[in-house]
């Protein structure tokens, strides 16, 4: 609409995220627009960017955009968690000698904690010592209660740690090392 070039960074489907934002009801309301920008959004961008490989994938327009896709990875440097040494979380939280499962992410409900949950209670059976740290880097999720109650009726043991920013988790490991 302006005559300037659109770029569209793919890291989702909206039909994926976009009903968990709560701002359109009802959801089935929020899956149609969705659909929508999914299938539209790609068509109209000049030049698409995606952070993964799979980011995107089965969108509508995405698969035949040919070469109007780059791959630009996330902005993730690992060697910021080189020598990393995990025993103050153990430490801090009286874990010595247990297995820890982490997941650090949002506790949205676009990111299925409840399947990692019901994973994680059959992949634990035979090593019930195993506890699951929830870090999530937020904070004030509006889905955390709802994932926290859904821990308690499957009788798992998670810490919920956090809020924390990426960078304050890899200082944070450096510290303890």
């Amino acid at each position: 609409m302006t005559g300037r070039p659109l770029v569209y960074h793919a890291v989702n489907l909206m039909r994926d995220e976009l009903h968990t934002y709560r701002f359109i009801r009802p959801a089935w309301v929020a899956n149609g627009v969705a659909g929508v920008l999914d299938w539209v959004t790609p068509r109209l961008a000049d030049e698409i960017h995606r952070g993964d490989a799979g980011a995107g994938e089965g969108a509508g327009g995405i698969g035949g955009a040919g070469g109007r896709i780059t791959m630009i990875p996330c902005g993730i440097q690992p060697e910021m968690f080189a020598g990393a040494k995990p025993e103050w979380v153990r430490e801090r939280y009286g874990l010595a000698g247990r297995r820890v499962v982490m997941y650090t992410g949002v506790n949205s409900a676009f990111q299925r904690i409840d399947y990692l949950l019901r994973g994680y209670a059959v992949a634990r059976e035979g090593a019930e010592d195993a506890v699951l740290d929830g870090g999530e880097p937020a904070g004030d999720e509006p889905d955390l209660a709802s994932n926290q109650a859904l821990a308690r009726e499957l009788g798992l043991e998670v810490i919920w740690a956090g809020p924390h920013t990426l960078g304050e988790l890899a200082i944070t490991w450096r510290a303890r090392m």
